[in-house]
């Protein structure tokens, strides 16, 4: 039953990354992307994974293994130069178009 706990602290971890992004910057149009989601779940699974093999003596520890996982990751592969996460589509029809790189920049 530990393992669980430390994985579920690993996974809440994961997410204060994306909170700090969200909390930095105008978001709209980045929640209706499925590129959005992806990347939230890949985040969410790198910090459940690191929870559960780097094996964390503690909440607090498994807290910030979720945390660390995803957020070294994705500060390597962020974009160099923030702009602006969602752009909108050449001509003004289709959808507009999700950036993981550029919102990682964030």
């Amino acid at each position: 039953m530990a393992h669980l706990d430390f994985v579920l602290a690993g996974c809440i971890g994961a997410l204060f990354p994306e909170l700090v992004r969200i909390g930095k910057g105008p978001v709209q149009g980045v929640f209706s992307t499925p590129g959005y989601w992806i990347q939230l779940a890949s985040q969410i699974l790198l910090g459940a994974l690191a929870a559960y093999f780097l094996g964390p003596t503690s909440i607090k520890e498994a807290i910030t293994l979720g945390f660390t996982a995803p957020q070294i990751v994705t500060r390597v592969a962020a974009a160099p130069t923030p702009t602006p996460p969602v752009t909108p589509p050449a001509g003004g029809g289709g959808p507009a178009t999700f950036s993981t790189q550029i919102w990682w920049s964030r």
